[in-house]
């Protein structure tokens, strides 16, 4: 064999059976060198696994003393999975399958991460720029808890005198559906509108007129439907007493003895519903045509007649790849509506 000191094995045993040692300090040297890294190795990845191990047993340690201290219900879980996961618990022969104490706080602590990210992306200012009213939905049911936590924020809207003026009747399921099939039928029978209130002006004068037929060219643009298809346009138009199949529709109400100025003040109540419902990725859809009929909507919510209806409000998940909710309208620039005085 052929003997080459730098890279010479620590043995060879040549084919007579003789075992031949180099010795050479190079071998050595490098012998010693693959030794100490080998122990390098060993040493840190044991100090990787104590670590490890430590920090579970802390975070474990942390959870357990926040599970005796932060009790959870079942139907507060229920309404957390819900919301972040789209699934009940799981109910089989009568016996509730849910997690245990540690991964019900682990769960909540998520939770609330996930809402302090969504607090953070989405900012006030494009909460307003962005919110559009969107008319088609998808098939995606809305908690109680993030309803309850939108009307929640809405709340704290501004009122003279703090009246708070406001009353909130939420729909939803089969409540939702026969009223809206009430409504719709009123309409299909040509029943005329008796809204508790005017909304325009008759006439409606320039240049508010030339923004309602904007208004209109755009949504029916975006569908492709031409101004002379009638049968398509009334379809189109029959929508608004479903409230575009949001899974959610909002009745607002008002007492009837209540002046202009709080009428003022439910306009920024509802402003506060829309822009709360963005910071739980939520869209909605603030529709006059929900209020035409305001008998049938009292009579099927139980409704004191001393209440007036404002508007209802669709209020769901989005459908971002419908062509409804394609097109936004636009809006006059400040200089428009603003003079300055010095």
């Amino acid at each position: 064999f052929r003997y080459n000191p730098p890279f010479s094995p620590v043995a060879i045993r040549t084919t007579s059976g003789i075992t031949v040692r180099p010795k050479n300090h190079v071998t050595s040297e490098l012998m010693n060198r693959t030794t100490m890294l080998n122990v390098t190795h060993l040493r840190t990845c044991l100090v990787v696994i104590f670590v490890g191990i430590s920090a579970v047993m802390l975070v474990n340690g942390i959870l357990v003393f926040m599970g005796s201290i932060l009790p959870q219900s079942l139907a507060e879980t229920s309404a957390i999975r819900s919301e972040y996961c789209s699934r009940p618990i799981v109910l089989f022969e009568n016996h509730a399958y849910m997690y245990n104490t540690r991964t019900l706080i682990f769960f909540n602590l998520l939770t609330h991460f996930i809402k302090v990210l969504t607090s953070i992306t989405m900012d006030i200012l494009s909460a307003i720029k962005n919110r559009k009213s969107t008319r088609a939905f998808v098939d995606k049911q809305v908690s109680p808890q993030s309803i309850d936590d939108v009307l929640d924020t809405a709340r704290w809207a501004p009122s003279g005198a703090n009246t708070q003026p406001w009353q909130v009747a939420v729909t939803t399921g089969a409540t939702k559906t026969n009223l809206c099939l009430a409504l719709a039928d009123a309409f299909k029978s040509n029943n005329p509108s008796n809204a508790d209130y005017e909304y325009y002006a008759s006439p409606v004068e320039e240049p508010y007129r030339s923004r309602q037929r904007s208004c209109g060219a755009a949504l029916y643009g975006a569908l492709g439907i031409s101004r002379q298809d009638k049968e398509q346009r009334d379809a189109q138009w029959l929508k608004n007493y479903f409230g575009f199949n949001a899974p959610v529709i909002l009745f607002i109400f008002i007492d009837k003895n209540l002046e202009k100025g709080s009428w003022v003040d439910m306009g920024m109540f509802i402003q506060n519903i829309m822009l709360a419902a963005r910071g739980h990725g939520l869209e909605s859809c603030p529709q006059a045509a929900l209020a035409e009929y305001p008998d049938i909507v009292r009579s099927h919510l139980s409704v004191p007649d001393e209440q007036s209806l404002i508007c209802g409000i669709a209020l769901g998940y989005g459908d971002t790849a419908a062509a409804v909710n394609q097109y936004r309208t636009e809006r006059e620039s400040v200089d428009q509506f603003t003079s300055w005085h010095a």
